[in-house]
């Protein structure tokens, strides 16, 4: 890979030929449906969009995406192009919603809204990288009611799914208590989800639009 200037907060792992070879055997192309023991502690170096439904299901605790923020990027062989918000919003539906049957459950953070006895906790670690040795610079361990909206938007998937707009702008704000934050939530999904209904019932009115020219297709 060629030397190129990077942004200050860029924290790309550039690797030597030694690391090459050392992680280059932990690589993992899959063309079929895997066991969760056959995917533990290796690296899949393949499409999202083509592992997805090759993936066992229920079998992932936690998971962490770093999708492109709606910029254009250059990722080596491959880039991405920034698009207009909605259909920004579709591509990241596309597949979000289609991992959604790899996680062992979604239904736990509506029970983080439902009880003020649950808590919702967000790990944010700033470090940098000088080869492969890491050195962590600054840790913030705080219940996600300090995360301003800023910084936040809602999804789609499951009851009240939280995304962070971009890792790299993080706004703590510890003035916010756990009921003013959660009043906004509820007055944000008031808002969003009759637009999700709206766009459900446009999807459903083009398919019924294209079931028909099937059905009359000689």
């Amino acid at each position: 890979m060629k030397n190129k200037i990077r942004a200050s907060r860029n924290r790309t792992v550039t690797l030597g030929k030694s690391d090459i070879q050392k992680f280059e055997s932990n690589l993992l192309f899959l063309r079929k449906q895997v066991l969760p023991q056959e995917v533990l502690n290796k690296t899949i170096n393949q499409s999202l969009f083509d592992a997805i439904d090759l993936l066992p299901e229920n079998f992932v605790d936690l998971l962490f995406i770093d999708p492109p923020y709606n910029l254009n990027k250059e990722f080596n062989t491959n880039s991405f192009k920034k698009k207009s918000d909605e259909e920004y919003e579709n591509w990241v539906e596309d597949w979000l919603v289609r991992l959604k049957k790899i996680l062992t459950s979604v239904g736990r953070l509506a029970k983080f809204y439902s009880d003020d006895k649950n808590c919702f906790v967000i790990l944010e670690v700033t470090y940098s990288i000088k080869g492969i040795c890491l050195t962590v610079e600054h840790v913030n361990f705080v219940p996600i009611e300090f995360l301003s909206w800023s910084c936040l938007t809602i999804g789609a998937l499951g009851l009240g799914q939280i995304q962070i707009k971009n890792s790299n702008v993080i706004t703590i704000d510890v003035g916010k208590t756990r009921k003013e934050w959660m009043l906004d939530l509820c007055e944000k999904l008031a808002v969003f989800y009759p637009k999700e209904v709206t766009k459900i019932g446009k999807r459903i009115t083009y398919f019924q639009g294209i079931k028909k020219y099937w059905e009359d297709k000689i």
